[in-house]
């Protein structure tokens, strides 16, 4: 898994009371409630709160244990005070968790992956992998509906593509 070992070892914020137990309900869909000083995590994997704690994306999530994935927890924690969780502030309470109840390991590295190009051809759009230079750069957010919006932060690239989860077509 990746992300710096100087938040393992020393995280900024932590919960004042946290409890946390499986879930065992074989319910399909989960639910999150945060009201000010409270966070509420039902029916949720480890992957969900890895992600939440460090804003990535599935694919950026290399090397887990198969039961990060499957197992489910109900995850109920207190922060001591009345301020509002933010998904921003959230994070560094949900990495304590991480490292301090289930001692979770992680570092952060950088990996190449494959890139493609869409280009227009005579037959209509065409993709075909990317051979020049580094200069576009797309990140992938998540949209309404289950959606996720590609979106370019660097180049020239204006289009923005969201691409429904469920079926995989561009709306």
């Amino acid at each position: 898994m990746a992300v710096s070992p100087a938040i393992a070892q020393s995280p900024e914020k932590a919960f004042e009371v946290v409890s946390i137990n499986r879930n065992r309900t074989a319910a399909a869909g989960s639910d999150t409630n945060t009201t000010p000083g409270r966070l509420s995590l039902v029916n949720v994997t480890m992957l969900s709160v890895v992600l939440r704690a460090f804003g990535v994306l599935n694919p950026q999530v290399v090397g887990a244990p198969d039961w990060v994935f499957s197992e489910r927890y109900d995850i109920l924690a207190i922060t001591g005070d009345d301020a509002a969780l933010t998904d921003e502030s959230r994070q560094a309470y949900l990495q304590a968790v991480l490292v301090e109840r289930c001692q979770f390991r992680f570092h952060r590295e950088t990996r190449e992956i494959r890139t493609y190009a869409l280009l227009p051809s005579k037959n209509g759009p065409k993709v075909i992998a990317h051979t020049g230079p580094g200069e576009y750069s797309m990140r992938v957010q998540p949209a309404d509906e289950g959606r996720l919006r590609l979106r370019s932060t660097r180049g020239n690239t204006r289009q923005v593509s969201t691409i429904s989860r469920s079926n995989g077509r561009r709306t």
